[in-house]
């Protein structure tokens, strides 16, 4: 099997964070998380290319930005829409700016910063989800999934499930080095083999992805 995984176009929201200003985003699915006119390009470009043209079934969250960008992807393909595949909850932090989690919720901080969620494996936000949390629900899609078949998917996703199907099919060690992992809009990560355990990376080096930082 291959898999070739996309996060979703560039969303309004996306640039707002790319301007130093962070927000908690999330599952959030309102207007500010629809695609931009540069997020739509990204998602058309894609149409084009030679490994996208092979996929057979298109797999999305149940968010709009990830459904519009697989329509946009592969127009010729419905895509099939998994809930497991939806954006890491922040609960009651989405579209909350990070200064103003600081200075509203500093009982639930407990000291910590904002950012805390963004950088371990078991921290949540109020209501929301860990990243532990998030990979248990990608385990289990991960695992309906038949690699034996010959046969190319396609899943659109977003940017903390990629960080979660990279650790769960590459088995990063330690995990905690994932989490810092850039993942680019409309970017396909490729995998590929005959079973899980020997999937593997073959469209980009994996220790230069874990070097290329987020934050």
């Amino acid at each position: 099997m291959r898999l070739i995984v996309i996060r979703h176009g560039e969303t309004y929201a996306n640039t707002i964070n790319r301007q130093k200003i962070a927000m908690y985003i999330g599952a959030m699915n309102t207007e500010l998380t629809n695609l931009t006119d540069n997020g739509i390009l990204q998602a058309k470009k894609l149409f084009s290319d030679s490994d996208v043209k092979t996929i057979s079934t298109m797999y999305c969250s149940d968010l709009k930005r990830s459904y519009d960008t697989a329509i946009l992807i592969r127009p010729d393909l419905k895509p099939v829409i998994v809930p497991e595949l939806r954006e890491r909850s922040y609960g009651v932090f989405e579209g909350r700016y990070f200064e103003d989690v600081e200075r509203e919720y500093k009982d639930y901080l407990n000291g910590k910063p904002a950012g805390v969620f963004c950088s371990d494996f078991n921290e949540k936000a109020l209501g929301g989800e860990s990243y532990s949390d998030v990979c248990r629900r990608i385990d289990s899609f991960l695992s309906s999934l038949n690699f034996a078949k010959d046969d190319t998917i396609g899943i659109v996703t977003h940017g903390h499930v990629i960080r979660c199907i990279f650790y769960k099919l590459l088995d990063i060690r330690p995990k905690e080095r994932i989490l810092q992992m850039r993942t680019g809009n409309c970017i396909p990560y490729i995998f590929e083999g005959k079973s899980r355990q020997g999937i593997r990376l073959i469209s980009h080096d994996i220790d230069c992805l874990l070097n290329d930082k987020w934050f």
